[in-house]
């Protein structure tokens, strides 16, 4: 017994590299840049640790503070920075990435590299792209909070559900540099431009930046970007608005999507086939609509409801395929790994020439909602008797 005591006090001793948590700099946002002579720009979003003298309000709060360095690749900017910060800094809470447009376009697979090849870099960090510079993203401070990363956290898991902005991880960008089409969707976040003028700005996430292999070829906007969704069978979440026949409109609440594809090659040429099955609920019903709208004595109101539902995710699906074919030349939907798995055979005579023939690839859609409920009321306040 007293031997083990003996050796255990040389073997528990504690760890000797620890460090406090008070003395470590936590990053919650990282930014890269291209300045005008192909320098690389580097800001740090880094959270500030309390101390006694702020106040309740500002614990609350939070602070951070954005660091900017340049080097000539990432990791020099940051050995740069290092000279001057006290604090050793960690990347493990890490919210997400900002590239630059300039960055973009030449080329985002440097970050991509530095962040999984870093240990201290989780490989399921949102990446980002902005028209701008990524600095002033996270220099902005928002009404809601004064850290930009955590409002750009929110809006991230907001549009998992919604698909209204694409959301993708530096892990994801990888996989997708090995896949058949080697295309990727990035997220869009700006500065809200109808708020710029204001004192309060805030933070927009909307719409989709699209990459050959690892360079910027294009944008998607927002309808876009959820047609593409529809296609692939995300979304779950959002708000669809349909017409009557006296043009007035119904907004619907999206429950539940998913899709199918089936594709065919026969003598080099491709066609897919796309089945969207979609669940919604009435949300509101215009209050100037004028025909009858009584769920209960006219039950076939659902029934052509639904029918317009389907044209409304048609259109939306048409216009990313449109986007992708006629303006990007791009398999947003990732159709070549697609074929690569339904049909191997015929796709090792065609994928060398894939990105010439995708814009050519026949494209047919079809749709099948149905809407579940119509909440409370069974027919429009304007159609009560007395109104």
């Amino acid at each position: 017994l007293v031997i083990t005591i003996f050796t255990s006090s040389f073997c528990l001793t504690g760890c000797f590299d620890k460090n406090e948590i008070e003395k470590l700099g936590f990053v919650v946002a990282l930014g890269i840049d291209l300045d005008n002579h192909n320098k690389i720009i580097v800001s740090l979003q880094i959270l500030e640790s309390s101390d006694k003298s702020q106040t309740e309000k500002d614990t609350k709060a939070g602070k951070s503070k954005v660091y900017i360095c340049t080097g000539n690749t990432i990791y020099d900017a940051l050995y740069n920075l290092s000279k001057g910060l006290s604090i050793p800094i960690k990347f493990s809470n890490e919210k997400c990435i900002i590239i630059g447009k300039k960055f973009a376009e030449a080329g985002i697979k440097p970050i991509i590299d530095f962040s999984l090849r870093f240990n201290d870099m989780r490989p399921t960090t949102p990446v980002l792209v902005t028209n701008g510079d990524a600095v002033d993203i996270l220099q902005m401070q928002a009404p809601e909070n004064p850290i930009s990363a955590f409002v750009i956290h929110d809006l991230i898991k907001r549009q998992k559900y919604l698909c209204l902005a694409s959301t993708t991880t530096n892990l994801d960008f990888a996989n997708n540099m090995k896949s058949e089409s080697s295309i990727s969707t990035y997220g869009i976040i700006n500065i809200d431009k109808e708020n710029k003028k204001n004192l309060n700005n805030s933070l927009i996430l909307s719409g989709s930046a699209v990459f050959r292999k690892d360079k910027l070829i294009g944008y998607m906007n927002a309808e876009e970007t959820r047609g593409m969704q529809w296609i692939k069978g995300k979304v779950k979440l959002g708000s669809l608005v349909i017409k009557t026949r006296d043009e007035n409109k119904i907004s619907l609440h999206i429950i539940k999507s998913n899709s199918s594809l089936k594709p065919s090659i026969i003598d080099k040429k491709v066609d897919i086939r796309v089945n969207i099955k979609a669940q919604s609920n009435i949300q509101e019903i215009s209050e100037h609509i004028s025909e009858d709208m009584n769920f209960n004595t006219n039950p076939d109101i659902i029934d052509r409801l639904s029918k317009e539902q389907d044209k409304a995710i048609y259109n939306e699906a048409n216009l990313a395929i449109n986007a992708a074919q006629d303006r990007l030349s791009a398999d947003i939907f990732d159709f070549g790994n697609l074929l690569y798995r339904e049909c191997p055979h015929e796709w090792n005579s065609i994928k060398g020439d894939w990105n010439k023939l995708f814009p050519y690839v026949n494209i047919e859609i079809g749709v099948s909602s149905e809407i579940k409920q119509t909440g409370i009321l069974s027919k429009p306040i304007t159609n009560e008797e007395g109104n």
